[in-house]
């Protein structure tokens, strides 16, 4: 509409302005003023896009804090980064949760270091866990652009100096470096030499990790094949703390995959995960399947349950929620036969290592699964508490509560 009628678009835009401090809710609120940032941003508005990234930045130490509160900042921070990254650097004081708020700031840094490797020449004096954490972040970042082929291919000397700057740094954090550097050096070099002798190093490397490693547990045991070391492409990894990265990466796998219908089916789901309906769009049914040991305070068999959830939502989004069916179940004693976690949709589906609510914050994967195990997780797991669900687990009764959110 910009281009075709400029002159629309701006009333339109104003006006979205001036009624936003009209929405109740907080987080929609902000997420409102974000969406008139971004739209500025593509007008080339950046003046009025910085003002309007102060004020969300502002208005977020009204919000509770959370996953979205979490999104919402870190978009703020990559937005205003990508228009100044001295003006991004201003917004980090402005969190008032001092580790989002250092989060943020290595973000940063990672990204400086990213755009120009040499600035860790200027890194001495900095605390050596927390550089060899920006090193990581920047491998990351590099490594991204280097599979898109968005990004440059850096000098040797500048991953020589990555490299040593994480020599004695945690694994995860050398393994993100060395992947960048190794896949720097293929895009690098058609040589074969220089490419053989760098697969020779890595291997000698891993023979050496997997020979220490046997002797260390005790183990006389043959080493492995290394063949078998490779995770497949179905598995997301996601390290401890990374709870952002984490739930954004389920969150979009629910708003490109699901179709037709979502079912969430997590002993540990409560009202605190609620959010999630937020990625749905709201013609697609949603089925909810937990336990009421996850119900914190609730006896099996309370119906006050479902004002808890009912509230959630409307303290999370004053829209109306997709259509909503909440199954609990479990024992008196607190057993249920429910365990592991999915998510699946029509002939799709992933598997979670933990529950949404914890996704992230410790170790984390995600398992994508194939249309033949979805379908049977659906007719062995799901649907028998859609349909006839079990009257008695363990020799007790099972007490079953269904309701709409």
């Amino acid at each position: 509409m910009y281009r075709s009628d400029p002159a629309l678009a701006q009333a339109l835009l104003s006006e979205a302005e001036r009624l936003q401090p009209s929405i109740p809710n907080s987080i929609d609120r902000v997420g409102r003023l974000l969406t008139i940032a971004k739209t500025m941003k593509r007008m080339g508005r950046n003046d009025a896009v910085k003002a309007l990234l102060q004020d969300t930045m502002n208005l977020l130490r009204s919000c509770p804090w959370g996953p979205q509160r979490d999104q919402i900042t870190d978009q703020v921070i990559n937005m205003a980064h990508s228009l100044d990254p001295d003006f991004a650097a201003t917004l980090t004081p402005l969190i008032d949760n001092p580790i989002t708020e250092l989060n943020e700031r290595l973000q940063l840094d990672a990204k400086a270091i990213q755009r120009d490797p040499q600035k860790i020449d200027g890194e001495t004096d900095r605390d050596i866990d927390e550089l060899q954490y920006v090193i990581s972040k920047s491998a990351v970042m590099l490594h991204e652009t280097l599979n898109s082929g968005t990004g440059t291919v850096r000098h040797p000397r500048d991953m020589a100096k990555w490299l040593r700057g994480v020599v004695d740094a945690p694994f995860p954090v050398c393994r993100e470096v060395m992947g960048c550097s190794i896949q720097n050096t293929l895009l690098g070099t058609k040589q074969p030499s220089a490419i053989e002798g760098m697969y020779k190093a890595i291997m000698d490397s891993l023979e050496l990790c997997l020979g220490v490693g046997t002797i260390l547990n005790g183990s006389r045991a043959q080493t492995m094949p290394l063949i078998n070391l490779t995770l497949p492409k179905s598995v997301l990894l996601f390290h401890a703390g990374d709870r952002s990265g984490a739930v954004e990466s389920l969150y979009e796998w629910i708003r490109t995959s699901a179709d037709e219908y979502l079912k969430i089916y997590d002993p540990y789901f409560s009202a605190r995960d609620i959010d999630i309906l937020k990625q749905v769009a709201l013609e697609i049914p949603v089925y909810i399947i937990s336990t009421w040991t996850a119900q914190k305070s609730f006896a099996p068999g309370d119906r006050k349950v479902e004002e808890v959830f009912r509230k959630a939502w409307a303290e999370t989004s004053n829209q109306v929620p997709p259509w909503t069916q909440i199954t609990l179940v479990g024992t008196k004693s607190g057993n249920s036969p429910l365990h592991n976690r999915y998510v699946v949709t029509k002939r799709k589906g992933i598997s979670l290592s933990t529950s949404i609510g914890g996704f992230g914050l410790k170790d984390s994967e995600i398992t994508i699964l194939q249309a033949d195990a979805v379908a049977q997780i659906e007719e062995e797991f799901v649907e028998p508490h859609l349909r006839t669900p079990f009257i008695i687990y363990r020799d007790e009764p099972l007490i079953v509560h269904v309701f709409m959110l």
